[in-house]
């Protein structure tokens, strides 16, 4: 099963996210369902061993341990990954004084799950995609939306908890079970 740590995100920022993505064409991209949008602490990959339940249990009691203060996120302005010349993601970001928390939250998680195996793929970036791109989007598209959005605020929340996620992949796309919840304090 493959499983990660994640910040969910309130729904009405997710139905603005939504329909943002809903204006990139239908036929290039893979959009994430309002649903599923969320902030990725810490992908853990699959952890599929025989004693799967067991190794669960240690990233649960490992992520119990992690203390953080409640803080606000204000999720803001639009990127592409790797850049709008080759997009392959489409994703919000957040406004630069909250991503110091956010990625403080997620050093805090990786150093509770490195003793376990986990390390991060990447270096953390607060991002909350919003769709994948499956064939080339003119970069003229791209460079119109991040100039239209680029400093639109789709949201605030207040980030007081973050979740250990499973998802499965399926045909009409990922399906998440929050496993557990971990609060601030």
């Amino acid at each position: 099963m493959r499983l990660f740590v994640a910040v969910k995100i309130p729904e009405e920022i997710r139905e603005k996210a939504a329909a943002v993505a809903g204006e990139l064409p239908a036929e290039a991209v893979s959009r994430v369902s309002a649903g599923n949008m969320h902030y990725t602490l810490q992908f853990l990959g699959d952890v599929d061993a025989p004693d799967a339940n067991a190794k669960i249990k240690e990233i649960k009691d490992a992520l119990d341990a992690v203390e953080f203060q409640p803080f606000d996120v204000a999720v803001k302005g639009i990127g592409f990954f790797p850049n709008e010349n080759f997009a392959r993601v489409v994703w919000l970001g957040t406004e630069e004084e909250n991503e110091k928390p956010l990625k403080e939250l997620a050093d805090k998680i990786k150093d509770a799950l490195g003793p376990l195996g986990f390390k991060p793929d990447y270096p953390f970036s607060a991002h909350l995609t919003i769709a994948r791109v499956k064939q080339k989007i003119g970069a003229e598209k791209l460079r119109e939306m991040m100039k239209r959005y680029k400093d639109t605020e789709f949201g605030r929340f207040n980030v007081s908890s973050f979740y250990l996620v499973k998802s499965a992949l399926s045909p009409k796309g990922a399906v998440y079970e929050y496993l557990k919840e971990f609060r601030a304090r």
